[in-house]
């Protein structure tokens, strides 16, 4: 897996690429079935491209807001190598990363990367603000060659029967209680 870092690292993917854009902290349940998605798409043919922040965002933003880490760095890029990741970038949240609006990052992955498929999960949001959402993408990606996909939500069933959507924020607070 080619690992690279900053936004200089996104000019390098091979054109027609599947990607991805997510934090991927605990590489779990629901990331594993968005990069299952990816892999489909891909039929071996396409690098599968992984865009993930390092740190997390509010590291920066709203440094007491922060989630703790469920996976270090070096872990988080191995799993994802594992379940097909070919291309690893990694943002900084630096200004130059956290100033870019939606639109302008949907057009750095469509018409300059050339992104040929986009998946994602139903509440994915992007962007300055998080301004951006599957709504939007679908919107923008209309007539310009790129697919925009949207996996089902991901649920676990808990010990006490109760069904949870899984995501990092739950992990972390049933691993702190």
């Amino acid at each position: 897996m080619l690992h690279t870092r900053g936004l200089d690292a996104l000019k390098r993917v091979p054109p027609s690429a599947v990607m991805t854009v997510g934090n991927f902290d605990g590489v779990h349940l629901g990331h594993t079935r968005l990069l299952e998605r990816c892999r489909e798409l891909s039929r071996d043919e396409l690098p599968i491209v992984a865009v993930t922040f390092e740190p997390h965002p509010l590291t920066r933003l709203k440094p007491n807001l922060a989630p703790p880490r469920l996976t270090p760095p070096a872990i988080k890029a191995a799993m994802l190598e594992q379940l097909g990741v070919d291309i690893l970038v990694e943002l900084p949240p630096d200004p130059e990363v956290l100033s870019i609006s939606a639109r302008e990052f949907f057009e750095l992955i469509c018409r300059q990367l050339r992104v040929r498929h986009l998946v994602e999960g139903p509440d994915f949001n992007f962007g300055k603000g998080r301004e951006g959402n599957m709504r939007n993408l679908r919107a923008w990606s209309e007539g310009t060659g790129m697919s925009v996909h949207s996996i089902e939500e991901c649920t676990a069933v808990l010990t006490n029967m109760h069904i949870v959507e899984v995501r990092s924020s739950i992990i972390r607070w049933l691993l702190a209680y």
